[in-house]
């Protein structure tokens, strides 16, 4: 996924027709996300529409219908990115994370596999507070 110096200042979107929205970077405001439906905070993409808000991350903001998504953790399955989950929703999961997957969503139709839009464009390294947190497989124990 691109930093978010690399995101544009502004964008449309076919999920909020009609509307630009801005990319805003204020730390530690909460928010839904509208494409996704999973909660955030920080960086997203917003349109202030009177009475409500419409937000989205980066990683719903940038998804694209017409792109297939190779996750490094899953070689050799495509993913496409679907608006709403594949049919039945109630059963739809992210396989990276375990939570219910209820909006935006990349799916594997080959594997029945789901990973929510943050999910899929993590990145493999995160330094914080001096330590290294790698994404990595779950290696199961005996």
């Amino acid at each position: 996924m691109k930093h978010n110096e690399d995101l544009p200042a502004k964008i449309s979107h076919p999920a909020h027709p009609g509307h630009d929205l801005k990319l805003l970077t204020t730390a530690g405001v909460t928010f839904v996300c509208d494409g996704c439906q999973e909660p955030g905070d920080g960086a997203r993409y917003t349109c202030d529409c009177g009475s409500f808000s419409f937000d989205l991350h980066p990683p719903c903001a940038v998804a694209d219908e017409a792109t297939t998504l190779v996750h490094r953790l899953i070689r050799g399955r495509k993913f496409l990115f679907l608006p709403e989950p594949p049919a039945p929703v109630e059963r739809t999961v992210c396989d990276a994370c375990g939570e219910p997957a209820r909006g935006f969503v990349y799916h594997c139709f080959e594997d029945d596999l789901d990973l929510h839009p943050c999910c899929a464009r993590l990145p493999e390294r995160i330094l914080q507070d001096s330590r290294v947190f790698e994404l990595r497989r779950k290696q199961w124990r005996s």
